[in-house]
């Protein structure tokens, strides 16, 4: 039993480090650089249109937030259960 609690906290931990060079890739510059240092212009273009009644479309993708969250919480669940004493 200790070597399946021992494989299982192993797999959730490699499971975690697998999102982990995703935010080594990150730029050291500053967001604006991306940008071309044009960043401020279309924010200020923007800014002058009328308020709509609905929410701006902001291109996120929310289907892979809620299967993100749901591989967080199972393995949450999953630490906590191998993480359990035996009874």
């Amino acid at each position: 039993m200790v070597v399946a609690r021992r494989r299982l906290v192993v797999s959730v931990i490699a499971a975690a480090l697998i999102g982990a060079p995703s935010a080594l890739a990150a730029s050291p510059g500053t967001p604006v650089a991306g940008y071309g240092g044009q960043g401020g212009q279309a924010q200020g273009a923007l800014g002058s249109q009328q308020q709509a009644d609905t929410l701006p479309f902001t291109g996120a993708q929310i289907g892979l937030a809620v299967i993100g969250g749901v591989v967080l919480l199972g393995s949450g669940i999953a630490l906590r259960r191998a993480a359990r004493p035996d009874a």
